[in-house]
């Protein structure tokens, strides 16, 4: 892969493939890399690679609705200014100890399934389910990634790791490119998503909820995929 920098359409072709795209948000300093997966396409193989190559905390942005569903709810009460995790989870049935890639894609896919219920995770456990609120910030990748998953035509669940270089170090922007020319994997910028949904907002104001029409979720604003036809089929 010569061009390690995609438009969002590209970003959505990846992410539909069950492929792993890096979400950047940043361009000098404070510059976070964020490995981005949907959820309900976890492979061993992918997960074993985002453990690898990030801090080894793999957390799950879901909407509010979707993970009440499954009896998860924050654990405190805290700022809008911070994120709210729910209890950490493992898949409760085809896992071992939990932590692996293959038990932590499992555990991703059961949080991705509309057909599970709250007896299907057990709790604590190695993924960390993060509440994304309809008033959360433009500029956050959780929120930027489950646009990312909507647009797609995916389930509103991630699966997200902070990328760290190999010396635990947060990799800038440089760095990031590297890495993903070795990897050959696409980087998004998260301003490419913020600046789309913020435009559609503009152009909305009457709307105010967010859809996954063919799972029974609405929250946010409904929203066509942009401009593509990359919506996986049925």
């Amino acid at each position: 892969m010569s061009r390690v920098w995609v438009g969002l359409d590209e970003a959505l072709r990846h992410l539909g493939s069950g492929e792993r795209l890096v979400l950047v948000d940043g361009a000098h300093e404070g510059t976070a890399g964020h490995l981005v997966v949907a959820a309900e396409l976890a492979s061993a193989e992918a997960l074993g690679f985002v453990i690898r190559h990030s801090f080894g905390i793999v957390t799950a942005p879901a909407p509010a609705v979707w993970l009440a569903r499954l009896d998860l709810h924050p654990m405190t009460l805290g700022s809008r200014d911070r994120p709210l995790y729910t209890p950490s989870v493992d898949a409760a049935e085809g896992t071992t100890t939990g932590i692996s890639g293959a038990d932590r894609a499992m555990t991703l896919r059961v949080l991705a399934s509309r057909e599970s219920a709250p007896a299907d995770l057990n709790r604590p456990g190695h993924v960390f389910p993060l509440i994304v609120e309809e008033r959360s910030r433009l500029r956050d990748p959780a929120v930027a990634s489950l646009d990312l998953m909507r647009w797609a035509g995916l389930s509103p669940v991630v699966g997200m790791a902070q990328v760290m270089n190999d010396d635990s170090s947060l990799p800038n922007v440089s760095q990031l490119a590297a890495f993903a020319q070795t990897h050959e994997l696409g980087l998004l910028r998260l301003d490419e998503v913020s600046a789309r949904r913020q435009n559609l907002a503009h152009r909305r104001r009457h709307q105010i909820a967010q859809c996954w029409p063919h799972m029974g979720i609405c929250e946010w604003d409904p929203d066509p995929a942009p401009s593509l036809e990359t919506r996986r089929s049925a």
